[in-house]
């Protein structure tokens, strides 16, 4: 958001003023005066006070991008220039080299400028090679933030596909010595193939998004052997749609060591053994549909794997160092201990809605001292699901079990979504308000409505659900937040408009007692076609 006010700005400008010299169209008064300022200054050299003028005419002149400091503008340059895409001449580097000389000089001498960028590659296109050189070498020796794009075009298994061409890349890899970061997504995960051996002795952060196309996996040995085994100072490593076929060889050949955040959709016990230091383990369920921002048009999809996983077949393993676990099936670790675990995270709803099943899971799971959770409820189960034959399990009963299973529980987050998903947000308030000592140390309530439903139920009395819910919580309930999240676009303004028209009536009342109580709370809207938020309270 940043870059693109950025961006504006200086195009408002460019619109404005000359592109070479960054200054306005003079009046032909201001000509005349600076001209006869000029020839007396000639005739004066010692007239101070005549060289003042002229210095603070030709200053009011120049443009208001040209009068920042040069701090300011780099630090604009920086901010702005995170994550640019080379191939796109709309970018902020491009734009800013033709605002005036002097900003163009800045961009060639601040290398920082180009350090974060990221590319796509397109098989079946005409990709410019010299582009990549002259991106490669205005980074210098700066430290690399990289992230790839690697398309091919979706055909029939049977069809043969266009072969890669590694040469291509060859700029890109013999910088790998200075990359900090780097981030590969692909619909073809055969890319991997391709990586020459090299080394990574500045890379923290490595993420690889990818899939089966054609039948062609890449081979997982090749990554860790090969492309990546000099990676000895890794700090978050994301490993998804990347099949493990070799798992004895990536505990030897990355730097798991110092791996502190893992994110994979394969339970590799060998991989979380290395892991002596590892703080944040995120185990994802993969299925159909795996995708970031352009998924949905690259076809970017995950490689399934057996998630059925009993808790016989589990391994009793103690994880010492995890102090935060995200999983989309907690019965992997039915038999783990995490001694110091701080945070749990579980994203999707129970097989078939199956929540005592769930929560007596995590119970056999010995989780430390838990103070934050995250939960999902859903009355239509998604994913790993046995069809619409959800066990009827209400909200009142969920807290019950969040509070047996701990009792000092300080943070909890939930995921309400559905068309019943008003009706669970009410079911949760009136359930905190009707018992204040269930969850009685709660000091933040997270509560995330994500639904297209505009169906509220009636008899509901939503002007008295805050204030009560203030009142008679606990003095340590410190924080509230409800953010509702359409998942159609053209419904954010009408669930906007519905939330405004629920919680209206007890905005005013809130206020004054979140004063009174020096607490937070915040209601909002936010739609995911732009990722804004419309503050409601």
């Amino acid at each position: 958001m940043a870059q693109k006010l950025v961006v504006d700005f200086v195009r408002d400008y460019l619109n404005q003023y000359q592109w070479t010299t960054g200054l306005p169209a003079i009046t032909l008064y201001d000509k005349q005066r600076i001209n006869a300022l000029t020839v007396l200054l000639k005739s004066e050299p010692q007239n101070g006070l005549v060289q003042a003028e002229l210095d603070q005419l030709a200053f009011l002149l120049r443009s208001p991008i040209e009068r920042l400091p040069d701090d300011v503008l780099e630090r604009i340059m920086i901010t702005s220039s995170a994550g640019y895409d080379i191939y796109q001449t709309t970018s902020f580097p491009y734009v800013a080299m033709s605002v005036s000389r002097r900003w163009r000089m800045l961009a060639y001498s601040f290398p920082r400028m180009w350090s974060n960028f990221t590319m796509q590659y397109t098989v079946t296109g005409k990709a410019d090679s010299a582009i990549l050189n002259r991106a490669v070498s205005m980074c210098r020796d700066i430290p690399l933030t990289v992230s790839l794009k690697v398309l091919r075009e979706l055909r029939p298994v049977q069809s043969a596909l266009p072969p890669l061409d590694p040469g291509f890349f060859d700029p890109l890899w013999k910088t790998s010595s200075l990359w900090r970061s780097f981030t590969l997504h692909a619909n073809d995960s055969s890319i991997i193939n391709y990586f020459p051996p090299m080394r990574f002795p500045k890379l923290e952060y490595l993420e690889i998004k990818g899939c089966r196309l054609g039948h062609q996996y890449p081979d997982s040995t090749t990554l860790a052997r090969g492309a990546f085994s000099s990676a000895a100072n890794l700090k978050e490593v994301l490993l998804l749609g990347i099949p493990i076929i070799d798992p004895g060889s990536l505990p030897t050949a990355f730097g798991w060591a110092t791996v502190e955040s893992y994110t994979t959709f394969h339970h590799q016990q060998g991989v979380l053994k290395a892991c002596v230091n590892l703080k944040s383990y995120t185990l994802q369920v993969p299925h159909d549909g795996l995708r970031d921002n352009d998924g949905a048009k690259n076809g970017i999809v995950s490689v399934p794997v057996a998630s059925n996983v009993f808790e016989d077949s589990v391994a009793r393993i103690d994880y010492p160092s995890i102090t935060a676990l995200t999983t989309d099936n907690i019965v992997v670790f039915a038999r783990s201990k995490f001694p110091n675990l701080q945070q749990l995270a579980c994203r999707m709803t129970p097989p078939s809605g199956d929540y005592p099943r769930f929560f007596e899971s995590v119970r056999r799971t010995q989780l430390g001292n838990l103070n934050r959770l995250f939960l999902t409820i859903g009355d239509t189960p998604r994913f790993l699901t046995a069809g619409n034959n959800a066990i009827p399990f209400s909200c009142v009963e969920l807290l019950n079990e969040v509070d047996q299973l701990q009792p000092k529980l300080a943070f909890l987050s939930l995921r309400l979504r559905g068309q019943k998903a008003f009706s669970q947000l009410r079911s949760v308030l009136t359930a905190l308000i009707d018992a204040p000592s269930r969850c009685a140390h709660l000091q933040e309530l997270r509560l995330w409505v994500a639904t297209d439903s505009l169906e509220v139920p009636k008899d509901a009395q939503w002007q008295h659900l805050l204030p009560e819910l203030l009142r008679k919580r606990p003095q340590t309930f410190r924080r509230l937040d409800i953010e509702f999240t359409p998942k159609n676009r053209t419904r954010a303004f009408g669930i906007g408009a519905l939330a405004l028209l629920v919680f209206n009536s007890t905005i005013q009342v809130v206020k004054k007692e979140m004063k009174e109580r020096g607490m937070v709370v915040t209601i909002r809207v936010k739609s995911n076609a732009n990722n804004l938020r419309q503050n409601l309270l």
